[in-house]
């Protein structure tokens, strides 16, 4: 069987705290050689398509998060079943949905 390390993460929420998060993934890589596996609430999108409703998300932050994740080298998992992971006003016009709970792997 072979060995893995598993971090739990939560995202900082605000957008403009986001590279906080991103600057722990960079310390956090450097810890252990084994493969990684990141879970939880990133606060935080891969793509356009993990958001549906309302503004789109802004490019910036799809860019600089995607850029981070390279730099430490973890990649999106593909989700099986329901693609959303957050709504809002869901009785409402306003209603969203955001993707923005992720497994990230590093290659192995």
């Amino acid at each position: 069987m072979e060995a893995w390390r598993l971090t739990r993460l939560y995202g900082e929420s605000g957008r403009a705290q986001c590279g906080k998060t991103w600057d722990l993934l960079q310390t956090l890589v450097h810890s252990t050689s084994l493969p990684w596996c990141v879970i939880g609430d990133v606060n935080n999108v891969v793509d356009q398509i993990d958001k549906q409703g309302g503004a789109p998300y802004p490019g910036w932050l799809v860019d600089r998060f995607n850029k981070a994740l390279k730099d430490v080298g973890l990649r999106d998992m593909e989700l099986v079943g329901y693609l959303f992971t957050w709504d809002h006003g869901r009785v409402t016009s306003k209603f969203m949905e955001i993707r923005i709970d992720q497994a990230l792997v590093t290659s192995t």
